[in-house]
């Protein structure tokens, strides 16, 4: 079992995500094919099993050792321990496990 701590620059938001090592696995197999992260690619996107939750939680989870996880723009976002730098699209569309999905998309995405 693995559990991340998500800070979401985007609206300072808290997630905590708990998942089994094998969908660990896959969320970090797919962060690493990660292109043009931006503000329109929802936590839930990346981390499936994502609750949102108060900072005292997300804090709680970090002091027991869940794997730290920054959510803002390309240069800044990571999962610790993880390596893998996010590269920028020019045309502002995101890519994620080869698939791409331009902003329209995924505003679309996130309000319906």
């Amino acid at each position: 079992m693995r559990t991340f701590a998500i800070e979401e620059e985007y609206g300072y938001r808290y997630w905590v995500c708990r998942c089994s090592d094998e969908e660990a696995a896959e969320i970090i197999r797919r962060w690493k094919t990660m292109k043009g992260l931006n503000c329109l690619v929802a936590v839930t996107m990346l981390f499936p099993k994502a609750i949102e939750c108060e900072f005292r939680a997300w804090r709680k989870v970090m002091d027991l050792g869940a794997t730290a996880v920054h959510m803002h723009e390309c240069e800044d976002s990571q999962i610790k321990g993880v390596e893998h730098d996010i590269p920028e699209t020019e045309d502002g569309s995101f890519w994620l496990d080869g698939k791409q999905y331009d902003p329209n998309c995924l505003f679309k995405r996130n309000n319906s």
